[in-house]
């Protein structure tokens, strides 16, 4: 019986996990289908990943990332700051997509000092700032009319294409 148990929970788990993920990716179609609804999951999103954590499954960095693009696409600096703490107190390794996610959220909030502390973190890191990240820049600081930066960035990526 112990080790009928043993199965039917990693089922479980193994069950919860399948929903969650197809949870986040099919509240992320309605929004691609319906833009006009207002984002209304996130608290369910987050009830799902708590309950992940609760019964013993470890959120994997897909998962962090889910949550990540979704608070980001929403402009929820706080919830993304939160996610990325959570993801280092879970010893993930941030990926250039994370922080690239950062730098594009930061700048579209124009909130362009943590948007640099982002691309100094990126440049101290094993982390290459390639094509996509000055693209980044270049977007964020033209878009704001900050030319001086638009400048300094095109000129790196120049130097980098």
């Amino acid at each position: 019986t112990k080790s009928l148990f043993l199965i039917h929970s990693h089922a479980e788990n193994f069950a919860f996990l399948v929903f969650f993920y197809l949870f986040i990716h099919f509240t992320g179609l309605i929004h691609v289908f319906f833009p006009s609804r207002p984002y209304k999951w996130n608290s369910d999103a987050e009830a799902v990943f708590k309950d992940m954590k609760r019964v013993g499954i470890t959120p994997t960095m897909k998962s962090h990332m889910v949550l990540l693009s979704a608070y980001s696409k929403m402009g929820s600096v706080n919830k993304c700051e939160e996610i990325l703490n959570q993801m280092c107190k879970s010893g993930l390794k941030l990926n250039t997509y994370v922080l690239k996610s950062m730098l594009n959220l930061y700048g579209r909030l124009g909130q362009f000092g943590k948007m640099e502390e982002v691309l100094r973190v990126m440049e101290k890191g094993s982390y290459v700032a390639d094509i996509s990240t000055y693209n980044i820049l270049i977007n964020r600081y033209g878009q704001a009319g900050l030319l001086r930066e638009w400048r300094t960035s095109f000129s790196c990526y120049l130097e980098k294409a």
